[in-house]
C-alpha cells in the first residue's frame, strides 16, 4: 500500500468513526432564530478523500468556501464546487415558509428562513435543521456518500 492510500484509508477510517459519533452540541432556537447568533456558527463535514460540505447555521453563504457539495477532483487537492447552495421553501396550510437566507450587499437579508428553525445539530456527521411551521415539524439535511475504504 503506498503512503498516499494509506493516508486515505486512515481518514475514511477517521470519517466512518466520526459518522458514528453523536452530535457534541445541538443549537436551539434561541441561537438559530436570530440572525446575528445563526450567521456566525458555522458546521463543517468532510468526506475524508478532500471534499466537504460547509455554511453557517441560517443556511447563508457568508464566504466564498461556503458550499453543500465541494469535491475533490484529485484527492485531496483540486476541489471543484458542484454545488453552492439550494434556496428551500416549503407550502403548508397554505402558507409559503422560506427555509433558507441569504445577505445582499446593501444588507438585505431575504428570504429569512433562518426564524423558522427550531434547533441544529450534526448528527452522526450530518448537519440537521429542525424547522417549527405553524402545527408542522420538519427536519431537513445536508448529506452524501461515505467515502469508501
Amino acid at each position: 500500500m503506498t503512503a498516499r492510500a494509506a493516508a486515505g484509508a486512515a481518514a475514511g477510517a477517521a470519517v466512518g468513526a466520526a459518522a458514528r459519533a453523536p452530535a457534541r452540541a445541538a443549537l436551539g432556537r434561541d441561537v438559530c432564530g436570530h440572525w446575528g447568533s445563526a450567521i456566525h456558527r458555522e458546521w463543517l463535514v468532510t468526506n475524508g478523500l478532500g471534499g466537504y460540505a460547509c455554511g453557517t447555521v441560517a443556511l447563508a453563504n457568508t464566504r466564498r468556501y461556503h458550499a453543500l457539495l465541494m469535491a475533490s477532483l484529485a484527492p485531496p487537492v483540486q476541489r471543484t464546487l458542484l454545488l453552492a447552495k439550494v434556496d428551500v421553501s416549503v407550502e403548508y396550510l397554505g402558507q409559503r415558509y422560506a427555509l433558507t437566507a441569504n445577505e445582499f450587499a446593501d444588507g438585505t437579508i431575504d428570504p429569512r428562513g433562518f426564524v423558522e428553525i427550531e434547533s441544529f445539530a450534526v448528527l452522526h456527521g450530518i448537519p440537521v435543521w429542525r424547522y417549527a411551521l405553524a402545527t408542522l415539524c420538519w427536519n431537513s439535511a445536508s448529506s452524501w456518500p461515505p467515502a469508501p475504504t
